[in-house]
């Protein structure tokens, strides 16, 4: 069943890639080399409510277009995972430490975890053990934390200094790690980030340990090629970061004021780098926040001179005349249009990148002796890395 999943994922992947994977400063140099789709033309051609409709609510068939369509239509079979049911509307609200979203997940997977009955956990990533003191405290289950991180290492041995049952270690979990742990146990991924996921599969399914669950997140963080697990992958294609970018975000729907200022983002952004690139031969992608809400509630002149200020202090800010004729010229207006209507795309194929992943690595432990299994546990507005990967130690 995965096997032939993961094929026809591999298949389709290689026809999307190009919608995922496209080097925006070739764009932004020469607008020619831009990757052309009839749809993407198709797309800019609609309202701005229905783009928003499209885009924002996640309406696909609002974009009239065979190819395009055909594309959704085999994707769509694709990408779903069974749902299971681990957070009942009749749940109880068991206690939990963290944040609101941290609460959600664990009381989401409470049934999951029962389900398994281990004995002892790790918890792979667990930062200062509120997955731990979850399970410590619903199962009663020792449980010993994982984690590089010194600094949350020391937090959760003051926090939970009470509690006998949670141990934690610091190290890093790679190929040279040798952790002692019993294979009658459950290994915890509650989320992996990037190559973390790998490092932590390979070590629990070295150690055979029982019980295998994990969610993973930030693939774009992932380096070395750590995507191609399986032997099935046979290590292509080739996942660049926008590729792996595109299956980090968010799949679902978005309010109308958040996708607005998301859009912002984009307009703000690109129209910086344009002007950089044609004013000064300067093509740098800068980390800019996206978080910012005051930094894009500005005019773009005043957003130009702070971020050039920040990232290029060399240059002299611009005129405001000219700028803001650049701003609203014709050829960088073009620019915004097309790169709003290829990430709009762009955000639906995410979902096959995360697919191939999540597969791969369902196969990769499947292949080490596992039965794998992938399930959509949490809800997806609340918690968009949503789907775990389940895996059992096959008995001899």
């Amino acid at each position: 069943m995965l096997e032939s999943r993961f094929s026809q994922i591999r298949l389709l992947l290689e026809e999307a890639l190009p919608m995922v994977s496209q080097d925006d400063q070739k764009v932004i140099k020469n607008f020619d080399d831009r990757l052309q789709r009839n749809f993407y033309t198709k797309l800019q051609k609609m309202s701005a409510e229905e783009f928003y409709q499209f885009d924002g609510l996640r309406k696909s068939y609002l974009l009239e277009d065979n190819v395009w369509m055909n594309l959704i239509d085999k994707m769509s079979r694709l990408i779903k995972f069974p749902r299971r049911d681990f957070y009942p509307e009749d749940r109880v609200e068991r206690r939990a430490y963290g944040k609101k979203k941290k609460q959600y997940e664990l009381n989401a997977c409470h049934e999951l975890f029962h389900g398994l009955k281990p004995l002892k956990v790790y918890d792979f990533g667990g930062g200062v053990g509120n997955l731990s003191h979850y399970l410590n405290t619903h199962f009663a289950v020792s449980s010993s934390v994982i984690d590089a991180n010194e600094n949350l290492i020391i937090k959760g041995r003051s926090k939970l200094k009470t509690n006998k049952g949670i141990s934690f270690i610091h190290t890093v979990v790679d190929e040279k790690c040798d952790l002692n742990l019993d294979s009658n146990s459950l290994g915890v991924g509650l989320h992996t980030c990037g190559n973390f996921a790998f490092d932590m599969l390979k070590v629990c399914s070295h150690k055979k340990i029982k019980h295998i669950v994990n969610f993973g997140c930030c693939y774009s963080k992932i380096t070395n090629h750590k995507y191609h697990l399986s032997q099935n992958s046979q290590k292509k294609p080739f996942l660049n970061y926008r590729a792996l970018a595109s299956a980090t975000l968010s799949f679902g729907t978005v309010e109308r004021d958040q996708y607005d200022f998301r859009l912002k983002i984009l307009d703000y952004k690109y129209s910086f780098y344009h002007w950089l690139y044609t004013e000064h031969g300067i093509l740098k992608f800068c980390p800019m926040s996206n978080a910012r809400r005051s930094l894009y509630s500005l005019d773009f002149k005043d957003f130009v001179s702070i971020t050039l200020k920040r990232f290029f202090p060399h240059l002299k800010p611009p005129a405001e005349k000219s700028l803001m004729s650049f701003y609203k010229s014709h050829p960088n207006r073009q620019l915004i249009k097309y790169f709003t209507a290829y990430y709009a795309c762009s955000r639906y194929f995410g979902e096959l990148v995360e697919a191939y992943l999540l597969v791969d690595r369902a196969l990769y432990l499947q292949q080490k002796g596992y039965e794998s299994h992938i399930f959509e546990v949490f809800d997806p507005q609340i918690s968009p890395r949503n789907k775990a990967i389940v895996a059992t130690l096959n008995l001899v």
